[in-house]
C-alpha cells in the first residue's frame, strides 16, 4: 500500500509532459522522502531495500526491542507505543494527492492557438501559454496549469478560468488587416488590368480618337468636341465639351493643379439605373510661359499662323500737331479694334470718366471736348479752350487719352465702364513714360491623355477608354521639304500608365496611375552641303525624328527607370513625323511653327503622342518639345 501511494504521486505527477518543472520536483521530492522512510523501516528489520509492504509487516511479528526502538524512532512515536501503533503508523504513510481539475476553455473561439506547456499562478495572478490567458482565482490557493499537446488543460490549487489572449486579437486584427490588403490589391490589380487593355486598345488604333474619346466622333453623339481652352493672359487652363450654344458648353471641374504646367481637370456624370457611375479626368500639360512686360509700341500679337502684327504703333500726337521729323509721333489714335478683349488682340480702354452714370440701361454715348482756338476777330473774347484728357489704360499700358479732333470726341459706354465703341480718329493715347503691356506666349504647346472609368455599384473600376492627344496655338508647319538641317527640342510628356510586380511563385500584382516624364529629341531635315558641294549628314538620317521619353515620375511621387525610344520617318510634305508600322514603340508628331516666307526657317516645336510596353508595364502617352538649339 505503501508503495503504491508512491506510484499514484508518480503517475499523477511525474509522467506528464504537460507538468511544470517546479511541480514535478515538489512531488519528485515527496516521493523520495516517502520512500526513504519505507526502506529505513525495512533496514531496522534487517529487511533489504525496497522491500514489499506485506515483508516488512511480516517481520515486525518478529521485531527485537532495539528493532521496535529504531523503528519508533523513524516514525517519530512515542518510545511505549505498541505493535499495533507502529502498524497503523507505516500504514498511515501515504501521500494522497487531489486529483487534477479540468479547466474549462469551451468559451474559447474554436481558432486559438493552444501550446503544450505549464505555469505556476499565484492566487489573483495570470499567465499566458499559446494564446489562451489562465487566470487563477483571488482569494484561494494558488494555481498550477498543465496543457497538454492536444490542447487540454488542467489545474491544481485554486480555480483556474481560461480566456483569449492579447496575442490571439492581434494575430487575428493582422489576419483581417492582411485580408483587406489583398482583396484591395486583388481590386487594384484588377482595375490596372482593365487599363492595359485600353493601352493596348489605344495602341492598336488606326485612326486616332483623340480628346474626349471614340464616342465624340461616334455616330448620333450628343455632345460636341471637347476642347482645350488656354487663355495666355489670365495663364488659364479649361476643358470644354462644346454645347449647342454657349449655355449648353460644359466645363470640367479643375481637379488639382499638378504645378509645372499641369492641370487634371474631372467630369463625374449621375449614376444610372445600375447605380454605374461614369467619371472622365483630362491631364493637360502645356508649356505656356506667364506673360512679359514690354513696351507699350512694342506689343505683338502672333496670329495661328506665325503672322505677328504691332497693333500699339506710335502714329500720332497728343497736342493734335501732324506728326514730322520735328514733331515724332508720342502717341496712337484709338480705334474700335483697340477695344476687342480677344485672344488676338486682348488690348481694352479703360478709364473712371468713361463709366455711364449709375442707373444706366445699355450703354450711353458720353461727349468729351475738342480743344478750341481762340477767335481773333473777338479780341475782347477769349473762346479757346483746352482739349479734354482722360487719364486711362489701353492694352495695360499706363497713359492719358487726348481728344485731338476738330469735332467734340465720344465714348460708347456702359454702367460697368465697358467702352464699346469711340468716335473715328479723334481720340489719342498717349502712354506714359516707361508704360508696358504684358505680352502674352502665343507659341504654347498643349498634350495630354483623356481617361474614361466606370465604376459600379459594388465600387468595382472599370477604366473603359484612354486616349492621348496633342496641339498647339500656332498652326502645324506644313511643308518642310525646303528645311536644312537638324534641330534639338526638349519637353515633358504625361500619360498613364500599368505596373506589374512579380512573386517568387510567378504571381503578379498591378497597379496604375499617371505619370509624367522628360521629352528630348533631335530632328533632322533635308541635307546641308560643304563649301565642296558634300553633303554633312548621313543619307539614312535624313528626314528623321530620333528621340527619347525617360526620367518617369509616377502618381505616387516615386521614380521608374522606364525609357521609351523615339524613331520615325518625317514626311517632308505634311510637317509630321511617325515610327515604323511594326514598331514596338509607335509614335506620332507634328511639328509647328512657321517655316519663314521661304519655307527654311526649322519649326519652332514638336509634339506628339506614344504608347510603349516593358516588361514590368505599359504607357501611353502624349508629349511636347520646344527647339532649344538650331544646328
Amino acid at each position: 500500500m505503501i508503495l503504491a501511494a508512491a506510484m499514484v504521486l508518480a503517475t499523477l505527477y511525474g509522467c506528464s509532459s504537460g507538468v511544470s518543472d517546479s511541480t514535478h520536483d515538489r512531488v519528485k521530492e515527496q516521493v523520495t522522502e516517502l520512500q526513504g522512510t519505507i526502506d529505513a523501516i525495512g533496514a531496522a528489520l534487517g529487511l533489504p531495500a525496497g522491500s514489499t509492504q506485506a515483508a516488512i509487516l511480516a517481520a515486525l511479528t518478529t521485531a527485537t526491542a532495539d528493532q521496535l526502538a529504531a523503528i519508533r524512532t523513524q516514525l517519530e512515536l512515542a518510545d511505549d507505543a505498541d505493535s499495533a501503533a507502529i502498524v497503523a503508523a507505516i500504514m498511515g504513510l501515504q501521500v494522497e494527492p487531489s486529483p487534477p481539475a479540468f479547466v474549462d476553455q469551451s468559451g474559447l473561439p474554436d481558432d486559438v492557438m493552444k501550446m503544450a506547456g505549464s505555469a505556476d499562478i499565484a492566487a489573483g495572478g495570470s499567465a499566458t501559454i499559446g494564446e489562451v490567458m489562465y487566470s487563477c482565482a483571488a482569494g484561494g490557493e494558488d494555481c498550477t496549469v498543465m496543457v497538454n499537446e492536444d490542447g487540454a488543460a488542467v489545474s491544481t490549487g485554486g480555480t483556474v478560468t481560461a480566456a483569449i489572449a492579447p496575442a490571439y486579437t492581434t494575430r487575428k486584427a493582422n489576419e483581417a488587416e492582411a485580408e483587406r490588403i489583398a482583396m484591395e490589391t486583388a481590386a487594384t490589380t484588377r482595375a490596372a488590368l482593365t487599363k492595359e487593355t485600353a493601352i493596348t486598345a489605344e495602341r492598336g488604333q488606326t485612326t486616332d480618337a483623340g480628346l474626349g474619346g471614340s464616342a465624340v466622333t461616334a455616330t448620333g453623339n450628343a455632345e460636341g468636341a471637347y476642347n482645350v481652352v488656354i487663355d495666355p493672359d489670365e495663364m488659364t487652363v479649361m476643358v470644354r465639351v462644346e454645347g449647342a450654344t454657349d449655355d449648353d458648353d460644359e466645363n470640367f471641374m479643375l481637379a488639382m493643379d499638378m504645378m509645372d504646367g499641369r492641370t487634371m481637370h474631372t467630369r463625374t456624370q449621375d449614376a444610372d439605373s445600375d447605380g454605374n457611375v461614369v467619371q472622365e479626368t483630362v491631364i493637360v500639360a502645356t508649356d505656356l510661359e506667364a506673360p512679359e512686360a514690354v513696351a507699350f509700341d512694342k506689343f505683338k500679337v502672333v496670329a495661328a499662323d506665325g503672322t505677328e502684327t504691332t497693333p500699339y504703333m506710335l502714329n500720332a500726337r497728343g497736342d493734335g500737331v501732324t506728326v514730322d521729323a520735328d514733331n515724332p509721333a508720342d502717341g496712337i489714335t484709338v480705334v474700335d479694334a483697340h477695344l476687342t478683349s480677344t485672344a488676338a488682340d486682348p488690348g481694352v480702354l479703360k478709364a473712371d470718366r468713361f463709366k455711364a452714370p449709375d442707373g444706366t440701361v445699355g450703354t450711353v454715348t458720353l461727349p468729351f471736348q475738342q480743344p478750341v482756338e481762340d477767335d481773333d476777330t473777338t479780341p475782347d473774347v477769349d473762346e479757346s479752350r483746352d482739349a479734354a484728357q482722360v487719364m486711362g489704360t489701353l492694352n495695360g499700358a499706363m497713359g492719358a487719352f487726348h481728344c485731338t479732333g476738330a469735332a467734340a470726341c465720344t465714348v460708347t459706354t456702359n454702367a460697368k465702364g465697358e467702352v464699346t465703341a469711340v468716335s473715328a480718329n479723334n481720340w489719342v493715347f498717349v502712354p506714359a513714360e516707361g508704360a508696358t503691356s504684358d505680352q502674352p506666349d502665343y507659341d504654347y504647346l498643349n498634350y495630354g491623355f483623356w481617361l474614361q472609368k466606370t465604376t459600379d455599384k459594388d465600387g468595382v473600376v472599370t477604366y473603359d477608354e484612354v486616349e492621348t492627344f496633342q496641339g498647339s496655338r500656332l498652326n502645324g508647319s506644313g511643308s518642310v521639304a525646303s528645311v536644312t538641317g537638324s534641330a534639338k527640342y526638349e519637353g515633358g510628356a504625361v500619360g498613364v500608365y500599368v505596373h506589374k510586380t512579380f512573386a517568387e511563385d510567378g504571381t503578379s500584382n498591378a497597379t496604375s496611375g499617371h505619370f509624367k516624364a522628360d521629352a528630348s529629341l533631335t530632328a533632322t531635315f533635308g541635307q546641308v552641303n560643304d563649301d565642296n558641294g558634300q553633303g554633312t549628314i548621313a543619307p539614312n538620317m535624313l528626314n528623321r525624328l530620333e528621340g527619347t521619353i525617360n526620367k518617369f515620375v509616377l502618381s505616387g511621387g516615386e521614380t521608374q527607370g522606364w525609357s521609351v525610344s523615339l524613331s520615325g520617318a518625317i514626311d517632308t510634305g505634311a510637317g509630321t513625323a511617325a515610327s515604323a508600322a511594326d514598331s514596338n514603340t509607335p509614335f506620332s508628331a507634328t511639328f509647328y511653327g512657321s517655316t519663314g516666307a521661304d519655307n527654311t526657317t526649322k519649326p519652332s516645336s514638336v509634339a506628339g503622342e506614344f504608347n510603349a510596353g516593358f516588361s514590368n508595364g505599359s504607357v501611353a502617352g502624349a508629349f511636347g518639345a520646344g527647339m532649344v538649339e538650331d544646328e
